[in-house]
């Protein structure tokens, strides 16, 4: 997340911090919008830029999505099955940085008037023992989220997305 605003930093730093060591269950469900509760001033977060409902402005916790997107990645890198996953309406420099091709974002929202409602980060544990998330932040600003558990013996392999219809926007 380099080149991120003030705003942005702080709620990266702040959703990471609420998921580090987190225990998920085996054979469970675990949601990125339960995980880090509801976003608020009271936790932290602040205003900084952000999409909702692929509008650009500004709201409480903008760029807390850098971490869903970064915990979507090491749970495919694990083998996980995904079970919500939503792309962003537009793309992100910021989920491109490091090589990725676009399309392996996640977003999440959570509205005003249904709390933990909207659109969610969810994987599944499917392994038969508890796993550990861990986050961390270098110096140079680099999020890592680690999936730690049982060997799966799982072999992962993906490739970039192939893009067929590109929209620019005007």
């Amino acid at each position: 997340f380099s080149g991120s605003a003030p705003g942005r930093r702080q709620n990266v730093v702040t959703a990471a911090n609420l998921i580090n060591g987190l225990l998920i269950p085996p054979r469970k469900i675990w949601s990125y919008n339960k995980g880090i509760g509801e976003i608020n001033a009271n936790k932290n977060f602040v205003p900084a830029g952000a999409t909702e409902n692929g509008i650009l402005g500004t709201a409480v916790g903008g760029g807390v999505c850098q971490v869903s997107t970064t915990v979507f990645r090491a749970a495919l890198f694990a083998g996980m099955p995904i079970q919500e996953w939503w792309p962003h309406a537009f793309r992100e420099i910021y989920y491109e940085q490091g090589g990725w091709s676009p399309g392996y974002d996640a977003s999440i929202q959570q509205p005003d008037d249904n709390w933990l409602g909207g659109t969610d980060f969810q994987f599944v544990n499917a392994t038969d023992s508890w796993m550990l998330i861990r986050s961390s932040i270098s110096s140079d600003s680099v999020l890592t989220v680690s999936l730690y558990g049982a060997p799966t013996g799982l072999t992962v392999k993906f490739d970039n997305p192939v893009i067929t219809d590109e929209t620019p926007v005007t």
